[in-house]
């Protein structure tokens, strides 16, 4: 089974073309959709419910680090490959979960060729692709032991971006690979940012790491698979 992992908050309707995208491929094996909803005011459920996922509210008070809902969503997971995706990014490729599955072997995690687009569809730049080759977790197969291995992520940051890139770092000291499928497109809805939050203590923990005074995982340490 692949479980399809999500957190969202108040972007009900870039959450519903999301849910459309996923829906409207039809993989080989059974599929799961969690959406992880952070204390959202909009309509949300209601979205949630017309596409029959497994939907978890969260009620907090916002921090701006979606790791929490994550980490949530990351632990109600049922299959042994997970899609960790953005809530704003769209499957383009038609089949982009079978190929992502098929592709993944036990020492990577994959991602497909992510662009940035206007909400009419009009490229803007690359996310994820040859020329930024970077794991930002915008839509990426990740071993769900692996994600356990390394504790998810880390709920102590103040901003996403930082967020991401520590885990990434977390699941290469593994180590896994990143491998960048960039015959497959997904893109990620522009949307308003939050203001992002200062990253001295990504500095920090990767100094941290990298002496050996903290393990490559969340502050949290490593979970248990359950049996």
């Amino acid at each position: 089974m692949l479980s399809v992992v999500m957190a969202t908050r108040n972007k009900a309707p870039y959450l519903a073309r999301t849910l459309t995208s996923i829906v409207a491929q039809h993989p080989s094996f059974p599929v799961e959709t969690i959406v992880v909803d952070d204390g959202s005011t909009d309509n949300t459920p209601e979205v949630c419910r017309q596409f029959g996922v497994r939907y978890h509210r969260i009620d907090r008070p916002y921090t701006g680090n979606n790791g929490v809902p994550f980490n949530i969503g990351y632990r109600m997971a049922q299959g042994e490959i997970i899609l960790t995706t953005s809530d704003e990014v769209v499957h383009r490729t038609p089949d982009l979960m079978e190929q992502l599955v098929s592709r993944l072997t036990p020492t990577t995690f994959v991602a497909p060729l992510v662009y940035n687009v206007s909400r009419r569809g009009r490229r803007l730049a690359i996310f994820c692709g040859p020329h930024v080759v970077r794991p930002a977790l915008f839509c990426t197969a990740i071993w769900r032991a692996d994600l356990y291995a390394v504790g998810g992520h880390d709920e102590d940051f103040t901003n996403v971006g930082s967020n991401d890139t520590f885990l990434s770092d977390c699941l290469q000291r593994l180590p896994r690979t990143f491998v960048g499928c960039w015959d497959l497109v997904a893109w990620h809805y522009d949307h308003p940012k939050p203001l992002r939050g200062s990253q001295k203590y990504l500095y920090w923990k990767r100094r941290k790491a990298e002496e050996g005074q903290h393990p490559w995982t969340a502050r949290t340490g490593t979970w248990e698979i359950p049996a």
